[in-house]
């Protein structure tokens, strides 16, 4: 892979369309003006994609969480989340904290 492109490749889990509309509304920036339930969703997600056994800071995604958490599909999130231990850990502190909708309906539904 050659660096003189330019362009980096983005975390596992990294979704370029997401990024896309991140950009097209100035979200990325963390500013929380994404116009849409599934744009702001996207911005938890990657939230979320990003932790790993070796990177977890729960503190740096939690404001994001808690500032647009009446303005996010949490389905989305939670199926973004799907299958990674410790973004299910972090939506669990969510649920906790009531920062976030408890997920035990949509799983029940959704079996």
């Amino acid at each position: 892979m050659s660096w003189n492109s330019g362009h980096r490749p983005g975390p596992p889990g990294h979704d370029h369309e997401a990024a896309c509309r991140a950009d097209a509304c100035g979200a990325r920036t963390g500013c929380g003006h994404a116009r849409s339930p599934f744009e702001r969703a996207d911005l938890v997600v990657s939230q979320l994609t990003a932790f790993s056994e070796h990177h977890c800071d729960f503190g740096v995604a939690l404001p994001l969480a808690r500032t647009l958490r009446e303005r996010v599909d949490w389905t989305e999130v939670r199926r973004s989340a799907e299958g990674r231990a410790m973004a299910e850990a972090f939506l669990f502190l969510l649920e906790r904290l009531d920062a976030a909708p408890d997920g035990t309906r949509d799983r029940v539904e959704g079996v």
